[in-house]
């Protein structure tokens, strides 16, 4: 019986082996989905691809999208993200006007003029010391 198992499980082990083997390996990615096709899987789905030129970019995308789905915790706590983490950048700028605008809204108007405030600076700064980065 035990003989039987292990010529079983050698069989099983072989046969795998030689089918795996026989299987044409992937060698490189072909991108297949030209401009067209992205454009017709957007009309589609109603979802448009983004494409974003940094990681700031990316982050304030999903800020404002959380904004937008009126998860505002998670918005601040994005926006928080953008303005320590790029701070030379013009997206903290927008992180901050954002902030802002989504604290007037929700009734702060402490919050909102700080924010506001420290836009301006932001933007003062950036500009005066010429540390924007685009």
């Amino acid at each position: 019986m035990k003989k039987i198992n292990i010529l079983f499980f050698l069989v099983c082990m072989l046969s795998t082996t030689v089918i795996f083997a026989a299987l044409p390996q992937k060698t490189s990615q072909k991108n297949i989905a030209t401009t067209d096709a992205k454009s017709d899987l957007e009309k589609l789905t109603g979802v448009k691809t983004v494409v974003f030129k940094g990681p700031s970019e990316k982050a304030l995308y999903m800020a404002r999208e959380s904004r937008d789905q009126k998860n505002y915790i998670l918005a601040i706590k994005r926006y928080n993200y953008i303005i320590k983490n790029f701070s030379k950048t013009k997206e903290a700028t927008q992180a901050l006007l954002d902030k802002s605008a989504m604290y007037k809204k929700m009734g702060f108007e402490i919050p909102s003029k700080y924010n506001l405030g420290k836009a301006f600076q932001f933007s003062a700064l950036q500009k005066a010391t010429g540390t924007l980065k685009k």
